[in-house]
């Protein structure tokens, strides 16, 4: 489970999982919160594989996450 404040950071799009690597990553936007940056970014999650989300689920997220990455930064 995630905590609150990183819960929303995800339901934002602002926080994805890498499935291949089950590591957490952060939008471009949120870089320069530093210690935000330094305790999260590539930060390996635990989880044991049978309680693990479903990974297709969590690609579709970071898809999704990576589309309005890409709007935003867009001139």
């Amino acid at each position: 489970m995630l905590l609150a404040d990183v819960h929303r950071l995800f339901d934002a799009f602002l926080l994805t999982i890498a499935t291949r690597t089950w590591t957490v990553h952060l939008a471009p936007q949120l870089h320069g919160f530093v210690e935000l940056a330094r305790e999260l970014e590539g930060a390996p999650l635990t989880i044991p594989a049978s309680t693990r989300p479903r990974a297709d689920l969590l690609d579709n997220h970071r898809v999704e996450a990576e589309r309005r990455a890409g709007a935003v930064s867009a001139p």
